[in-house]
């Protein structure tokens, strides 16, 4: 190669690597440019259009810095591997500081949408206020609008928060003592600790709301709480109108703070259908898998919270439907008994009335236990078997129950159910003494002795003659 070709060769070469110096010095600046933002929590509108630009721009700046790289590897093959490296660290730089550029709009836009969302809800309550005085002109008198009390559960944080903003702290017609005092009314527990050693006074008031304000309005706290609220629900062990309401509105209410602080709830459904499906009991798992089978691969989550809210209508117009079976029949029972006291000399009432008792004996619906008032036998009751014998035959003699079978309507002599399975006596295995069996035992070995004495005198007496 002749010595000017390597001469224009060797001028192309740097003056290639002047311009790439260049773009490194653009990305350097870039650098810095996100650090300062990285230091400043809050961004105006501005900033963020600015910031936008400038990322663009920075990607632009990728183009340009891979073909000067691409031709300095042609011209310098002999450092090839030199000039390889510098490529991977200055892209590295690129995809870092524009990945972390995203990440600051992002965020500023999450919470720009959050605020969107407070005004939304402070327009709300304004409007509810506007009307409230709107019909205290007209006299209608309507309940006064009560904000619950806040003893420091992040759970219902964001609730206090928007109800107090917006009736109390943004209230001009209230002074800052007034606003001071219902402030202090409103809490209770951990909350009203965190201003219990300020002064009462007007001039305190904004400090107690921001040390209040910057101790619960933590983002990743209440996050973290209201993930930890969905994690944690009860396994359910029985299938009931009352416990899948409950559950469907647990799981609602905390999807939907979730999605006012940010996260992205509306990817969620897989994992939280089997979340909550984990958690219930093996009939509604049953009825759950028998009816996906008719939707789609994945089912959504309001498809899945349609299922347990059908499932709680069909639950509760049954137990509905037996309530009013078994009142309707106790009232035929009292009305029988009731003639029965009326025509005692007609014994083919007084036969209905035993045979109307001993269905009753027999009827497997459903119960309301007497001691607990929960839905389960008086037998299965956990509060019953927990108490002592006495204490028991009190219950039976207050609720005026059958001892033999712990059922209301006939005494223990009609009673048609079988004895205690451990001493064959004419009571509940529920109310068998441990003591009155030896107390019984004791008195049938000393009749089998007795009797046995007087067997062997009788023998004694009536032997052979000698």
């Amino acid at each position: 190669m002749s010595e000017a070709k390597e001469s224009e060769l060797s001028s192309k070469l740097k003056d290639l690597c002047t311009k790439r110096s260049s773009v490194k010095g653009q990305i350097t600046k870039f650098k810095n440019y996100i650090e300062k933002f990285v230091r400043q929590p809050i961004l105006t509108t501005i900033e963020i259009a600015e910031l936008s630009l400038k990322v663009s721009k920075f990607e632009s700046l990728s183009s340009k810095f891979d073909e000067l790289q691409t031709q300095i590897e042609l011209l310098n093959s002999e450092n090839l591997d030199a000039e390889l490296d510098e490529r991977e660290c200055i892209e590295q730089d690129f995809i870092f500081y524009g990945a972390k550029a995203k990440v600051i709009i992002d965020e500023h836009n999450q919470l720009k949408t959050i605020e969107q969302d407070k005004v939304r809800r402070e327009s709300v309550f304004q409007e509810a206020q506007c009307t409230l005085e709107h019909t205290n002109e007209i006299r209608v008198h309507l309940p006064k609008l009560e904000i619950a009390k806040f003893n420091g559960s992040f759970f219902h944080w964001l609730q206090f928060r928007d109800s107090f903003m917006n009736l109390i702290h943004n209230n001009d017609r209230l002074s800052s003592i007034q606003k001071y005092h219902y402030l202090l009314s409103y809490l209770e527990g951990d909350a009203a600790r965190v201003i219990s050693n300020l002064e009462v006074s007007a001039a305190n008031y904004n400090t107690a709301w921001q040390l209040l304000y910057d101790r619960f309005n933590n983002k990743r706290l209440l996050i973290n709480h209201h993930l930890k609220s969905l994690f944690n629900i009860q396994q359910s062990t029985r299938e009931t109108d009352a416990s899948l309401r409950f559950l469907v509105d647990h799981v609602t209410k905390n999807l939907r703070a979730l999605s006012s602080l940010g996260q992205p709830t509306e990817h969620w459904d897989t994992l939280i259908i089997y979340l909550v499906s984990s958690k219930l009991d093996s009939q509604t798992i049953t009825k759950w898998e028998e009816h996906r089978n008719n939707l789609s691969d994945m089912p959504s989550l309001e498809e899945f919270k349609k299922f347990l809210i059908d499932r709680a209508y069909i639950l509760e117009s049954t137990r509905h439907n037996k309530s009013e079976y078994n009142h309707r029949f106790q009232n035929t029972n009292t009305n029988i008994s009731n003639k029965n006291n009326k025509q005692p000399f007609l014994k083919t009432f007084t036969s209905s009335s035993s045979s109307t008792n001993m269905h009753s004996n027999n009827y497997n619906g459903p119960f309301r236990c007497i001691i607990c008032n929960q839905d389960h036998r008086i037998y299965d009751c956990p509060t019953f078997k927990s108490k002592s014998i006495k204490e028991k035959f009190n219950d039976v003699s207050k609720y005026k129950l059958c001892a033999n079978c712990l059922r209301q309507g006939h005494p223990i002599s009609e009673c048609r159910m079988g004895p205690c399975k451990l001493c064959k006596k004419r009571h509940n295995t529920l109310l068998h003494s441990v003591e009155a069996t030896k107390a019984n035992n004791a008195q049938n070995s000393c009749e089998q002795e007795s009797t046995l004495v007087n067997f062997s005198n009788k023998c004694i007496c009536y032997g052979p003659s000698d």
